[in-house]
């Protein structure tokens, strides 16, 4: 159960595709680019903030409860010793539609302002990701999600070399994940935890259940899936209809500790889950992902 179809992952032909899926995800991704630019902001509490938005914390300012969407000007008034630090920003151009929009809804006598650059961070994705498909097969599928995160199919033989065919797939995806994990830091400073799993859907709760600087697995089977929030399913955060769904049909209030995959499986059944959830959201809690893993939008700058 969980197990994705080998033809989803569109292996090459002559290259057998493994059943496993990696995921990749920088911890702290805006806050290692910006301690890379300056060393100096190493180990202290570092806010990244987009405008009046917070994108990003370091763990270090998570300790003090601070969180991504808070207001910059809150986090000062709150921590006035974090050191926040803004994305780099470019003019918006005459020709820019942004700029006409941006223009229109200002004061006459208001500064123009300026537009957010991700290019920075687009180039220090593309040094992590080439990296690590460059210590796989280059046939083997690859997904790269967004500018801290990707997907991807070691194909047999990169997982065989790890054990010689000794352990099972997912054992040798571990032991491949630990050895691009070190090649990352090693080489390019970063640290990125990975997941391990039979789909997409496993291989991603399995990073984040390994962070900071991790490597998890999990199977469909494993206790701790049946433990994991419903919450973490794509679609279904705190704030989404399918939640409030789900909370009205176990009967309880919206501000409620989530449930588990396990107890909403248990205590609502199956036909009920597909109806609240649709089937696709509810063979994911049972573990059951047929996303494929593919190219996917290229992250814009």
């Amino acid at each position: 159960q969980g197990m994705p179809k080998s033809a989803t992952h569109r292996a090459a032909p002559g290259t057998r595709a493994s059943m496993v899926v990696i995921h990749a995800d920088c911890d702290c991704f805006f806050v290692q680019v910006h301690r890379r630019l300056d060393p100096c902001l190493a180990q202290a509490p570092l806010v990244v903030q987009q405008h009046n938005d917070t994108i990003a914390c370091s763990y270090e300012a998570r300790a003090l409860g601070l969180q991504k969407r808070m207001r910059p000007g809150e986090i000062r008034r709150l921590h006035p010793g974090v050191t926040l630090v803004h994305v780099p920003t470019v003019e918006l151009p005459e020709e820019d539609p942004e700029l006409h929009a941006a223009r229109a809804a200002l004061p006459p006598d208001a500064a123009m302002p300026e537009k957010a650059s991700y290019q920075k961070y687009l180039e220090e994705s593309q040094q992590i990701f080439g990296l690590i498909r460059s210590h796989i097969q280059a046939s083997c599928p690859f997904e790269v999600a967004s500018n801290d995160e990707a997907f991807f199919v070691p194909s047999a033989s990169d997982l065989s070399s790890q054990s010689g065919g000794q352990s099972d797939e997912l054992e040798d995806a571990k032991q491949l994940a630990l050895k691009l994990q070190a090649v990352v830091r090693r080489d390019l400073g970063y640290d990125v935890s990975f997941g391990c799993g039979a789909n997409k859907l496993l291989a991603k709760l399995a990073s984040t259940s390994a962070k900071p600087f991790g490597v998890g697995t999990l199977r469909a089977e494993d206790p701790a899936f049946e433990r994991i929030p419903l919450v973490r399913l794509p679609g279904c955060g705190m704030g989404s209809n399918v939640f409030a769904a789900v909370m009205g049909a176990l009967q309880r209030a919206a501000t409620a500790a989530p449930p588990t995959l396990g107890e909403v499986r248990s205590v609502l059944g199956a036909p009920a889950l597909r109806k609240l959830l649709g089937p696709g959201l509810e063979a994911m809690s049972r573990g059951v992902d047929e996303r494929a893993v593919g190219p996917g939008a290229a992250p814009r700058a």
